[in-house]
């Protein structure tokens, strides 16, 4: 089982790629599909930080 720093390591490195991917895409269909994969990552983010800050409270 994974713990949670290790999920929120995981979207890190995800959003990280998707945004790399998307500043390299040769086309704008490849530019919009690694950006919205980015925004996915992104809210999953939002989601675990925000549960992790909630149990540290």
């Amino acid at each position: 089982m994974t713990t949670r720093e290790d999920d929120i390591a995981y979207f890190r490195r995800r959003l990280a790629s998707s945004e790399r991917q998307a500043g390299e895409a040769d086309t704008d269909a490849a530019r919009a599909a690694h950006l919205k994969l980015a925004d996915h990552y992104r809210e999953k983010l939002v989601e675990l930080e925000g549960a992790d800050q909630r149990e540290a409270d």
